[in-house]
């Protein structure tokens, strides 16, 4: 019975190296991923992109913001389909008149990129303190040289590869 306790002793000791083993391999792969390189025009190209669509929210050109938003299908840039357009322009109507404002924007790849906008729900909202506003995520992308402004979409193709959300 001895011989029993130390045999599984020592099968749980070469069981507990073997898994601690196998976590730093694992952690010293490469995951293989393309490196991303990001130029002042790129961060400049979609600033540009932003204000030009933080602009019209706040001037109440609902339309004009609702027409710069795009998705993404499979490798297309797509304009929003008649019902989305039509839902964006409602929702933009309903909170263009308290304002918004960007905020941060994050790169990681020509397809998994975030920029946040702050968007007023009550008049007394703040954007500096967050007090009365919700967040809105759009995904700058990259296609053919160009950079759109799309919905955020974690299961796009390509989103969430770079980091986690």
């Amino acid at each position: 019975m001895k011989v029993f306790y130390y045999f599984l002793a020592s099968l749980f000791v070469v069981a507990l190296v073997a898994c601690n083993g196998k976590k730093s391999n694992e952690a010293e792969e490469p995951q293989g991923l393309p490196a991303f390189h990001f130029e002042q025009q790129d961060s400049t190209a979609i600033r540009e992109l932003a204000k030009d669509y933080v602009d019209r929210f706040n001037s109440g050109d609902a339309e004009g913001a609702a027409g710069m938003l795009h998705i993404i299908r499979n490798d297309s840039v797509l304009p929003l389909s008649g019902d989305q357009l039509q839902m964006m322009i409602e929702q933009i109507k309903l909170f263009s008149k308290f304002g918004c404002e960007q905020k941060e924007l994050q790169l990681f790849s020509d397809r998994d990129n975030v920029l946040r906008i702050a968007v007023k729900v009550v008049e007394s909202g703040n954007l500096e303190t967050g007090e009365g506003t919700t967040n809105m995520f759009l995904n700058p992308i990259q296609k053919d040289g160009q950079w759109y402004l799309t919905l955020r979409d974690t299961h796009a193709e390509g989103v969430g590869v770079y980091h986690k959300e």
